[in-house]
């Protein structure tokens, strides 16, 4: 007996196979070929999409995470020397996912690409452990952004006030504040997010 999961998938193919091919723009065309139809409105615009991108990165954020660090180890000149360094193997990982990107335009994002790459014996448990290891690595990387963000707050007020703020519990505090606020308003859905990330692009 075909269950109902099987059934939805077989509706779903008589669908994609139903389409034809030349009423589709490239890259709808290309996921068709993928075997899959496309479902996602196109609500942002490249800007956006740009903005996005500064926003995964966190630029600012990251930056301030090791200021203090390379402050005290070498100085400005550390910092300089370091990117300098760094940057040519960082843009080099950049047009690497750029050409995996632009061949397997899947929202799925990093597992599925494993899942493509692979071969049928391993493919569902690399996909399997990619995706893990990016859902590990984005809530830590937001966690470290929320926590970094609260203390690079409490270190402007330190600066501007006589007073200094200290207290362990209320950088715990603001911490726990930025989170749910950002949790709140994820929950808007993208036409908000896409506000933030035109922002973060300018």
């Amino acid at each position: 007996m075909m269950s109902e999961q099987t059934k939805n998938w077989e509706i779903e193919k008589v669908d994609i196979q139903s389409v034809d091919p030349s009423d589709l723009d490239y890259d709808a065309q290309r996921l068709h070929d993928l075997g899959y139809k496309q479902e996602f409105k196109r609500e942002i615009s490249l800007f956006v999409q740009a903005g996005f991108s500064f926003t995964t990165m966190a630029v600012l954020p990251n930056w301030l995470v090791n200021f203090g660090t390379s402050m005290n180890a070498g100085g400005p000149s550390s910092m300089f020397w370091g990117w300098i360094v760094v940057v040519p193997f960082v843009i080099c990982i950049a047009l690497s996912m750029a050409e995996i990107v632009s061949a397997y335009p899947l929202a799925g994002g990093v597992y599925s690409w494993s899942f493509l790459l692979s071969n049928k014996q391993w493919g569902p448990f690399m996909a399997w452990i990619n995706g893990y290891a990016y859902l590990i690595g984005l809530v830590t990387a937001n966690i470290t952004l929320a926590w970094t963000s609260a203390e690079f707050i409490f270190d402007v007020a330190n600066v501007l006030n006589t007073k200094q703020i200290d207290s362990a519990g209320a950088n715990v505090g603001l911490y726990c504040g930025i989170i749910i606020a950002a949790t709140m308003y994820n929950l808007l859905g993208m036409k908000f997010s896409s506000y933030l990330n035109k922002f973060l692009g300018i």
